[in-house]
C-alpha cells in the first residue's frame, strides 16, 4: 500500500547511502558532523559573514548505478570529507526514511547508514559543506539538526560501546 500511495501522489523516491563516521581518541569516540548550508551555494560566503545557520548531519548521498550501498557510502564520505582510509564496522546497518520538498516537488528518501572508523581527524570538505565538527556523543546529540540523525548517533554510540575495542 505504501508504494502505491507514493506512486499515486507523484512523490519522487530516492535511495541513498551514508556513514556514521567516528574517531577513537583513546578515551571516547568522536563523531563527525558536517555543516550543510541552508542557502544556495552561491550565497555561502555571505552566509559565513552573517553567521547564518546550517544543517548538521552525516556524510551521505545517492547510490550510483552499479554501486553497492557500502561502495556508495564510502564514495560519498570520500567526496564530502576527503577521508580515504575508513574502516567499516561489521554488524551495523541502520536506515532512515523521510520526506522533503525541493523546487516545489515532494521527495521520499530512504538512506542506509553504516558505521565507519577514521584513523585521522583531518578533513577536506567538499563545496557542499561549510564546516565540520568532531564531537563526543553528548555534544553531537546537541549539535545534530534532525531527530532521526540524533537517534542514529545514539544507536551508533551504543553499538561502539558494546562491540568496538
Amino acid at each position: 500500500m505504501k508504494k502505491n500511495l507514493l506512486k499515486s501522489a507523484k512523490i519522487i523516491q530516492e535511495k541513498s547511502a551514508g556513514l556514521v563516521i567516528f574517531y577513537n581518541d583513546g578515551t571516547q569516540p568522536l563523531f563527525l558532523l558536517l555543516c550543510q548550508p541552508k542557502m544556495q551555494k552561491s550565497q555561502k560566503a555571505e552566509m559565513l559573514k552573517n553567521d547564518q545557520p546550517c544543517f548538521y548531519g552525516l556524510a551521505k548521498g545517492h547510490i550510483e548505478k552499479g554501486e553497492s550501498e557500502i561502495e556508495a557510502a564510502l564514495r560519498e564520505a570520500r567526496e564530502e570529507t576527503g577521508l580515504k582510509n575508513l574502516t567499516i564496522i561489521d554488524g551495523f546497518k541502520e536506515s532512515m526514511q523521510y520526506f522533503f520538498k525541493f523546487k516545489g516537488k515532494l521527495y521520499y528518501k530512504r538512506v542506509v547508514f553504516f558505521l565507519a572508523e577514521s584513523n585521522t581527524l583531518e578533513i577536506k570538505l567538499s563545496q557542499e559543506h561549510i564546516d565540520y565538527r568532531w564531537l563526543p556523543i553528548k555534544e553531537a546529540l546537541k549539535t545534530a539538526t534532525f531527530s532521526n540523525t540524533k537517534q542514529l548517533l545514539k544507536k551508533s554510540f551504543a553499538f561502539i560501546k558494546k562491540n568496538v575495542q
